[in-house]
């Protein structure tokens, strides 16, 4: 994963296609994972928002190609992490089929996210 271009609050990224479809299953599992009241305050938008950006690198995820480009706010890049992080919540036992990763990748791509919100 890494930035492309940066213009204002908005980044390009190239990212894996592996990487996007784990974006994109924390996404989904954090809504899942998150009491209703606690969405807004733990992922920094409301469950809207995160369907609204699942939607939208969904729809990247389904072009061809292994590397992709994503257009993402630095907001919807804090919500990626946070939604990374509530999906390492998940039990060992029942995270792989949840997610279709391990523990390991996941927090790999935690890493880099992170290192991406505090640049």
């Amino acid at each position: 994963m890494k930035v492309i271009s940066k213009s204002g609050d908005r980044r390009t990224l190239s990212v894996d296609a592996e990487e996007l479809r784990a974006i994109l299953s924390s996404l989904g599992e954090s809504i899942e994972l998150i009491e209703d009241r606690e969405i807004l305050s733990r992922l920094g938008v409301t469950e809207a928002g995160v369907i609204k950006l699942e939607g939208e690198l969904g729809a990247v995820y389904r072009m061809r190609g292994r590397r992709k480009e994503i257009s993402v706010t630095d907001q919807e890049l804090t919500t990626i992490r946070n939604a990374l992080q509530a999906a390492l919540e998940i039990d060992d036992w029942e995270f792989h089929p949840r997610m279709g990763f391990t523990k390991a990748e996941v927090s790999s791509i935690l890493a880099e996210v992170s290192r991406l919100v505090s640049a």
